[in-house]
């Protein structure tokens, strides 16, 4: 019997924000966890590697921290996935006015992306999102980093200010 030598797997990859400032609202925090997904699902892409799991630590003023974990229904790297599980995770903290100081997101459960099943749909939904990530992917190699992100992502230019009706 011979034994085939594997590579030793990374156990988990990892995401991490820093504020500028303490944030105390929740939109922000979601944001950053979008944020988060997006960097952490393009690294696996990159790697080749799939996450069986996603960890959310949130670190707050006083240095402390909390943690929560979620199983992703199968593994993956998407970043739609990844981040559906990190919103998951994030949302049993239950944080209302909490002082965040950071918030970081871990891939957990690595192993190599040839490992994949996915559960087939009838909903093209899915697929229209991967594809766009696969265009996203390559727009990032070719002319790198923050080229192309999902449009809740942006915020508007700097010395840009919104009308009072919300328009412009």
């Amino acid at each position: 019997m011979s034994r085939q030598w594997r590579p030793r797997r990374r156990h988990a990859a990892s995401a991490h924000s820093t504020g500028s400032s303490t944030t105390s609202s929740t939109p922000c925090s979601t944001a950053e966890c979008s944020w988060l997904a997006v960097e952490l699902g393009a690294r696996l892409r990159a790697a080749g590697q799939i996450a069986e799991g996603v960890s959310v630590t949130v670190s707050y003023v006083d240095r402390s921290a909390t943690t929560r974990s979620r199983t992703l229904p199968e593994a993956t790297h998407h970043t739609v996935f990844l981040g559906l599980g990190a919103y998951a995770a994030y949302e049993t903290l239950g944080l209302q006015r909490a002082r965040v100081r950071g918030i970081t997101l871990r891939a957990d459960g690595l192993r190599a992306a040839d490992w994949a099943t996915r559960q087939l749909a009838l909903d093209a939904q899915d697929d229209k999102q991967l594809l766009i990530e696969a265009v996203a992917d390559r727009a990032r190699a070719r002319f790198g980093e923050g080229v192309l992100y999902p449009a809740a992502l942006a915020s508007a230019p700097a010395g840009r200010y919104r009308s009072a009706d919300g328009i412009g």
